[in-house]
């Protein structure tokens, strides 16, 4: 599990036009106040039938940090009081706990098959804003229903050790840089249409990088100084 901004557009992009196309312009107030979003998002990796079939695709869900409010204003596009989709700028415990809580747990329990394991280990980065293991609330819900979820933190900065940052991350801005974003909802949609649209291969293919990394970091006996670009 794991957070990142996805940003509604570049600084700077590269377009191949024909000779009667004209060049694709944007503007914003500055490059420093391009409309972003976070998210968070949680995968696994895939479980399994004896004859091969999957039962858990391992992909988890993710969940933009957003709230809804009226405009204020009316504007060219829009009549004041219509309900506009705004993102959560300041990221608290709270926000991720509030997340965690009451979208990635109920997720977990309702795709987690009835015949794997209910022991479950979710691994966070060690973020400020990440709750730990001991929160109150979190027992409650990660051990009703028979399941028992436990929180474990990654080791720290190790950039190698973490499945999203490996390259899924990457993989989603890529595709979602494919389509073009004029409002937060949009990027919203973009977002999660090309989370949608990873498949279970590529998903596969960093958990293989991940192992990769792992051997490595056993031959030097633990350090993770060295980053490894598979």
């Amino acid at each position: 599990m794991d957070e990142k901004w996805f940003y509604m557009t570049k600084p700077t992009s590269r377009y191949f036009i024909g000779s009667n196309e004209t060049t694709p312009y944007k503007s914003c107030k500055s490059k420093r106040y391009i409309t972003k979003v976070m998210f968070m998002v949680a995968v696994s990796k895939p479980i399994y039938k004896e004859n091969g079939k999957v039962l858990f695709d391992r992909k988890l869900g993710i969940w933009p940090f957003t709230y809804q409010e009226p405009a204020k204003l009316k504007s060219k596009s829009r009549v004041a009081g219509t309900i506009m989709t705004k993102p959560i700028e300041s990221i608290t415990e709270k926000v991720t706990k509030e997340c965690l809580i009451n979208l990635v747990i109920p997720t977990i329990k309702q795709k987690w098959s009835g015949t794997a394991s209910k022991e479950i280990s979710i691994q966070q980065d060690n973020a400020k804003p990440h709750i730990n293991g001991k929160d109150k609330d979190f027992l409650e819900a990660a051990t009703s229903a028979g399941f028992n979820i436990n929180l474990t933190q990654q080791p720290t900065n190790p950039l190698d050790l973490n499945i999203l940052d490996l390259s899924f991350f990457r993989s989603i801005q890529s595709l979602q840089d494919e389509h073009l974003s004029r409002s937060v909802e949009e990027l919203v949609k973009n977002v999660q249409d090309a989370y949608e649209e990873e498949t279970m291969e590529t998903l596969d293919n960093v958990w293989l990088s991940l192992q990769a990394c792992m051997v490595e970091i056993m031959k030097l006996k633990g350090t993770t100084t060295t980053h490894y670009h598979i």
